[in-house]
C-alpha cells in the first residue's frame, strides 16, 4: 500500500507498520546519493524509517558541479519524517554508532553499496543487525560497464548479509559464484542497475528539444554550446528540435561561434522518432516540459540523462528520476554546467522513476516466505 504524503493512517495502521534502518551514501550531488534518497522516500511510504548517511573518504563528493538534481530538488523525504544520523569516520566509532542506532524492534536493515565506493561498513551494520535479530538486505547496484563490478570485494563484504539485491542477471550470477552455495540469497531487480545504454560514439550527440517559436531557450542553448573550448567542439553535435514559424531561429544559429556544429529541424515527430534521438544521445535539453511532456517521458523510458531548461521554479516533472539535471533558462552558465555533468552521466541507464515504489514492496514483503531461515521475522509486527 503506498501512502500520499498528504494521507493520514488510522493509528492501529500506523502501529503496525514495520521498523526499517537504511544506510549509505548520502550526498545529493552524487548519484549514489539521489538512489539511497530514493529508496529511503518510498520505503518511509511503507515503513518507520531511518537513515545512516555514510559517506567515507575525503573525495565522496569530489568531481561534482553545480548541477542541481530534479529529482534532488522535489524533496520527496520532506514529507516522510525520515531522522537522519550520520555514521562516524573512524571504524571503532562506527560499529558502536550502528548499534546505538539499530533498535531491538527493528525489522529490516538496508544497506546501499556502489562498486568502486568503500563498503568496508557493511560487516559491522551486519553484525549489529545480527545482535538484534533484524533481517538484513543489501542493495549492490550494478555499473554501466559489467567489467568495472568488483565480485570478490563485493563477497568480500557481504558475505554474512541474508539478501543481496543486484540490478543485473549477470552480476548475480557472478556474485552467487564468488560466494559459493552458503552465501546469502541474491535477487535481481532493474531498480538498482545503471546498465543498458549503448556505448555512445564520438561526435557525441547532444539534442536539446525546444518549444515552438521559443527564441529564449534556443540563445540559452546556444550560448551554453558556445562555451564549449574550441579544442573540444569536434567531439559534440548539438541538435536542435524545434517548430517555427519564421526565421528567427536559422539566423540565431548562423550567428552563433559552433553553427557549423548545429543542426536545426523542425515538423512533427513520431515516436519511434522520438525514441531514436533519445536512445541516441549522450544527453537531451528539454526546455520545460509540462507533466504531459511526450519528449520528457520517452528519455525517461530510455534512461538518459537529461537537463530540464526551466525557469527559478522546479518544473512539475522529475520525481524519482535521479537522470534529471535542473537549469536555470536565464543563465547559460548553469545550463553549461549541467549538460557537462550529463555528458560524464552518458553510459548510465537511470532507473524508472516507478521502479522504487516496486523495489521498497519488495524489500518488505519477500514472495517466498521462510527462504531467510531463522532470522527472518513478520514485517508486521505491532510495536
Amino acid at each position: 500500500m503506498a501512502l500520499r504524503s498528504d494521507e493520514v493512517l488510522a493509528p492501529e495502521v500506523e502501529a503496525a507498520r514495520p521498523s526499517v534502518v537504511v544506510a549509505g551514501p548520502s550526498s545529493a550531488l552524487t548519484v549514489p546519493g539521489l538512489m539511497v534518497a530514493e529508496v529511503t522516500s518510498s520505503l518511509a511510504r511503507l515503513a518507520w524509517v531511518e537513515c545512516v548517511d555514510v559517506d567515507l573518504g575525503t573525495h565522496y563528493a569530489s568531481g561534482l558541479n553545480r548541477a542541481p538534481s530534479l529529482a534532488a530538488a522535489h524533496a520527496r523525504s520532506h514529507f516522510t519524517g525520515v531522522i537522519h544520523h550520520r555514521a562516524p569516520g573512524a571504524p571503532r566509532m562506527r560499529a558502536r554508532a550502528f548499534r546505538e542506532w539499530l533498535p531491538s524492534s527493528l525489522d529490516l536493515a538496508v544497506g546501499f553499496v556502489w562498486p568502486g565506493l568503500d563498503i568496508s561498513w557493511v560487516p559491522q551494520l551486519a553484525r549489529a543487525a545480527r545482535s538484534v535479530e533484524a533481517e538484513f538486505t543489501v542493495l549492490c547496484v550494478s555499473p554501466p560497464n559489467a567489467g568495472n563490478f568488483d565480485a570478490m570485494m563485493v563477497a568480500r563484504n557481504v558475505v554474512d548479509v541474508d539478501r543481496v539485491v543486484i540490478g543485473t542477471e549477470e552480476d548475480a550470477a557472478t556474485l552467487r559464484r564468488e560466494l559459493g552455495d552458503t552465501g546469502p540469497i541474491i535477487d535481481v531487480n532493474r531498480a538498482v542497475s545503471l546498465r543498458g545504454r549503448k556505448e555512445q560514439s564520438v561526435p557525441r550527440q547532444i539534442t536539446a528539444f525546444l518549444p515552438r517559436n521559443d527564441a529564449r531557450s534556443l540563445a540559452t542553448v546556444l550560448d551554453a554550446f558556445d562555451a564549449i573550448p574550441e579544442s573540444w567542439i569536434d567531439d559534440y553535435e548539438l541538435t536542435v528540435l524545434m517548430r517555427a514559424n519564421d526565421n528567427v531561429p536559422r539566423q540565431l544559429i548562423a550567428s552563433s561561434f559552433h553553427a557549423r556544429r548545429v543542426r536545426l529541424e523542425g515538423g512533427t515527430l513520431s515516436e519511434a522518432r522520438l525514441r531514436e534521438y533519445c536512445a541516441g544521445s549522450s544527453a537531451l535539453i528539454l526546455a520545460d516540459p509540462g507533466l504531459d511532456s511526450r519528449v520528457y517521458a520517452i528519455a525517461v523510458r530510455c534512461g538518459v540523462a537529461t537537463v530540464v531548461l526551466a525557469p527559478s521554479e522546479v518544473p512539475p516533472v522529475g520525481h524519482g528520476y535521479v537522470g534529471g539535471l535542473l537549469a536555470d533558462v536565464g543563465r547559460p552558465a548553469s545550463l553549461l554546467s549541467a549538460l557537462m555533468h550529463a555528458l560524464r552521466l552518458s553510459e548510465l541507464q537511470f532507473p524508472k522513476p516507478e521502479s522504487w515504489d516496486g523495489l521498497a514492496s519488495r524489500l518488505l514483503h519477500q514472495e517466498v516466505v521462510g527462504e531467510l531461515g531463522p532470522k527472518r521475522r513478520s514485517m508486521s509486527r505491532t510495536r
